[in-house]
């Protein structure tokens, strides 16, 4: 009996979870808890290492997106002991790397709210720029969710692939052409270079036995992804520089003080560049 109850259970969490209703999914993920704790941590586990990216799920107004989704059932999942019992990496890495992905959807939803307004207007030059935006930021979003991925499945994907399948490639130039949603979004991207330097911190203290004996072409790719999220800090440090430069030349003191709190000194720039553009 108390199987079939928990089988019940089971099947009507990935219901209200395909119908996007998480309050209902949370309430049946706290019931099976009580009876099968290890098979309700594995169903959260399972919608985290995915980044919230399940087939044919009706996004609804409380969960609107997989990286919602996937940041509340984190949520849900670090009330459990284990909670990240299927990474390498702790408990508050998951968090780091959870909110990684909240924060590109953050500002990914203000670039298609101002993409379908353009596209009501039919301004094709402002379409195509808002377009290549949309897919720079769709690209930070993948690399988010191939960092939540657990080191078994990112190790089989790569012996059944290629050591290049589902590698995020973006150069400084492409991360560039954000430079107008990033000065739209200075306090978001502040938040999520604020992120970046924690993530990047935790890996570069990791010096955990689990940790030394990954493959190298697994630590390879740790390193790859610090390069490029380290190369995010700086593109935004360089935007803000560049529009204060901007500032100086209109006179504009006002705007020139409006860009300082964001400036960091271990983002990436050279000191040198911070001081000609404040002295």
């Amino acid at each position: 009996m108390a199987d079939r109850d928990t089988d019940l259970l089971a099947r009507a969490a990935a219901n209200h979870l395909f119908l996007g209703q998480f309050e209902a999914f949370r309430a049946i993920i706290l019931s099976l808890r009580a009876r099968n704790p290890d098979l309700a941590r594995a169903i959260l586990q399972a919608v985290v290492s995915r980044g919230g990216r399940l087939d044919n799920v009706l996004w609804s107004r409380s969960c609107s997106s997989p990286s919602i989704l996937a940041y509340l059932s984190s949520l849900e999942l670090l009330q459990f002991n284990d909670a990240s019992s299927i990474w390498s990496f702790d408990r508050a890495t998951m968090r780091l790397r959870v909110e990684f992905l909240l924060y590109v959807q953050m500002i990914s939803s203000r670039v298609s709210g101002s993409l379908q307004r353009v596209d009501e207007l039919e301004s094709g030059d402002l379409k195509d720029d808002l377009k290549e935006v949309s897919g720079v930021l769709g690209k930070l979003s993948d690399l988010g969710v191939n960092r939540l991925k657990p080191d078994l499945v990112v190790r089989d994907e790569r012996e059944s692939a290629g050591t290049s399948e589902g590698e995020v490639v973006l150069e400084e130039e492409e991360l560039m052409g954000l430079r107008r949603v990033i000065l739209d979004n200075a306090d978001v991207f502040d938040v999520l270079c604020r992120n970046i330097e924690a993530q990047v911190e935790g890996v570069e203290r990791d010096d955990s036995g689990l940790a030394i004996t990954l493959r190298r072409e697994e630590k390879q790719s740790d390193d790859d992804d610090v390069k490029l999220l380290k190369l995010i800090q700086r593109c935004v440090q360089i935007a803000h520089l560049d529009a204060m430069r901007e500032c100086f030349k209109e006179f504009n003191e006002e705007g020139v003080l409006s860009h300082i709190r964001f400036l960091h000194l271990d983002y990436g720039v050279e000191e040198s560049e911070y001081r000609y553009e404040l002295f």
